[in-house]
């Protein structure tokens, strides 16, 4: 029985963060799920595509770890910035510019 107290607290004290601090980008969000409507609807509203999740990551990196070429051509010319030296993010951006 005490380990399935153990283990509920472990998920609580882990779900906290997105609790108490949600997500800051929309933008990354929806690069997340994967859900590329959403994103070209928030390039079109001018959202701020650098803009980090709660952990610091953007929506250039979850279209670098989803392999996701279209979906990276597409934050790069609304303005993402490129700037980090990640072997997956340079090896997605190969076909960018």
């Amino acid at each position: 029985m005490r380990t399935r107290g153990g283990i509920g607290l472990c998920v609580a004290v882990l779900a906290l963060p997105v609790g108490v601090w949600g997500s800051a980008s929309p933008m990354a969000d929806a690069a997340m799920k994967g859900d590329r409507a959403a994103l070209r609807e928030l390039v079109a509203q001018r959202a701020d595509v650098n803009a980090r999740q709660g952990d610091g990551a953007t929506a250039i990196q979850w279209a670098a770890y989803k392999d996701d070429l279209e979906m990276a051509r597409m934050l790069v010319k609304a303005g993402s910035n490129r700037g980090w030296g990640r072997s997956q993010l340079r090896h997605i951006l190969r076909g960018v510019t």
